[in-house]
Order: structure tokens, then C-alpha cells, then sequence
């Protein structure tokens, strides 16, 4: 797993605030105001807000602020994501917010609460092609053209003009379904191959204290290659870009 700090063109941070502000979708009126279109995360949290529903707590403190939680969930780092979630689920345990999932005896479903944090970060929406702003617009923007877990995978973005052919899936680190709040952050959503993100990892669920976030960590961080030579004619050998054969990889 390499490091990934920025694109190809611009820093993660440039990118994690454009991805904000495109869901937001904002457009001039007619009249030169800024506006809102239905379809956008903040006009479909105002309708929240004002429909009072079972998560208005959650809701009015995403608004709050001038929307800085909404806007912190969608940029914040890993780190930050981690204390994000912890607060709210202490807001889950104290009352303040109604349960995410409850479970109907023959497993686990959404609440009518966590059906209204996935409308609104709607990551169905985002995936679809003819999305103003989509998951083929991110991927092109971060340019990871090889698997961050494997290393092995290309995950190449492919568009032209407005025509989105191929992309890579995107990984939630933080799973979507216990976490659905985190749908669309920035720093919750790893380009990863196929292979990784839907054979591999599948259902595991990931935490920032005992797995290797990418763009936050490296593989050499947890495992290092030493080569130990046997004699100097194969430390020649190296020296003229030979061959390799009679050297021993130890762990």
C-alpha cells in the first residue's frame, strides 16, 4: 500500500473541497442569488429540517453553523472522521439522536431515521453516470490508476467530455451501512479494484486503529524487505544492474 496525498493536478485538500461544494450543487438564479437545485445535500437537508421528522436534532446540527458539521462530515480527515463518529454516536446513546438501525427480528434494517441519512447522502445518486456531480468526476480528479490496497489492480478513470465509460469502485472504508452518514466524505471513499473492495474485503468492517488507511499510511510502515548479500561478486552484480538470483529476501 503506497502513501496517496494528492492528485495528479491538485492536493486531496483542493479536491475534498471542490467534492463539497459540487454536492451542494450550487447555481446562480435568474436573478443573480445563489441558489440551491432540489436535488442537492443542502436543499434535501433544509426539507429535513423543516419536516421535523424523528432526526431533527441530527439535522438542525448539521444545518447549524452555517452547515459546518454537514461540511466537516464531508472533508474531515480520517482522524477527524474517527471523532466525528464518536460523538454521534454518543448523541445515539444519550437520546439526543434516534437510532440508526434497529433490528426486526429476521436481521438488520434502517430505521426511519437512517432512511433519511441515506436520502440525504445519497451515494446511489452519486455512482449514476448522469449525476452533476459523480463518482466518475471524483475519480478522474484523484487519478489513482493502480489499487491503493493491492498495489497490483489498475483502477483507471476513462471519459470523455461528458461520456463516463470506466472507473474504480469505490471502497468505504467506514462501512456505509452502519455508517451511513459517511457515505460521501471525502476521506471514506478509497478508488480501489473490484478484486479488493468486493472479494476481499466485502462486508469487513475497517476501523482507523487496526487498519492501514492510504491516505494516511504505507505498507513500509508495517513491513520492511531486507536483502542480505552473500558475498561481494553479487553486491557487483547489483552495482550493473544484473541479475538478482543469489540474493536472499528475509522478512
Amino acid at each position: 500500500m503506497f502513501l496517496y496525498k494528492e492528485g495528479p493536478n491538485n492536493t486531496f485538500d483542493f479536491i475534498a473541497e471542490k467534492h463539497y461544494s459540487e454536492l451542494l450543487y450550487m447555481q446562480k438564479l435568474a436573478d443573480g442569488e445563489i441558489g440551491y437545485k432540489s436535488s442537492s445535500i443542502r436543499a434535501k437537508l433544509d426539507h429535513l429540517c423543516a419536516a421535523a421528522g424523528p432526526g431533527i436534532n441530527f439535522f438542525n446540527d448539521l444545518q447549524a453553523n452555517d452547515y459546518m458539521l454537514l461540511k466537516n462530515i464531508i472533508v474531515a480527515k480520517p482522524q477527524e472522521l474517527k471523532t466525528i463518529v464518536s460523538k454521534v454516536e454518543n448523541q445515539i446513546a444519550s437520546g439526543h439522536y434516534p437510532e440508526i438501525i434497529i433490528n426486526n427480528g429476521n436481521g438488520e434494517t434502517l430505521s426511519v431515521f437512517g432512511k433519511e441519512i441515506k436520502g440525504l447522502f445519497d451515494y446511489t445518486t452519486f455512482t449514476k453516470k448522469t449525476a452533476i456531480w459523480n463518482a466518475y468526476k471524483l475519480a478522474a480528479l484523484l487519478g489513482i490508476n493502480v489499487c491503493p490496497y493491492c498495489n497490483r489492480n489498475f483502477t483507471f478513470t476513462v471519459r470523455k467530455a461528458s461520456d463516463n465509460y470506466a472507473r474504480p469502485e469505490f471502497d468505504h472504508f467506514l462501512s456505509k451501512a452502519r455508517y451511513p452518514y459517511l457515505a460521501l466524505s471525502f476521506y471514506n471513499l478509497i478508488p480501489s479494484c473490484h478484486t479488493c473492495n468486493s472479494n476481499l474485503k466485502h462486508t469487513i468492517e475497517f476501523n482507523f486503529d487496526h487498519y492501514l488507511h492510504p491516505y494516511e499510511h504505507c505498507f513500509d510502515e508495517a513491513l520492511r524487505f531486507s536483502v542480505v548479500l552473500r558475498n561481494k561478486e553479487d553486491a557487483d552484480l547489483i552495482k550493473e544492474k544484473k541479475i538478482l538470483r543469489s540474493c536472499f529476501f528475509l522478512w
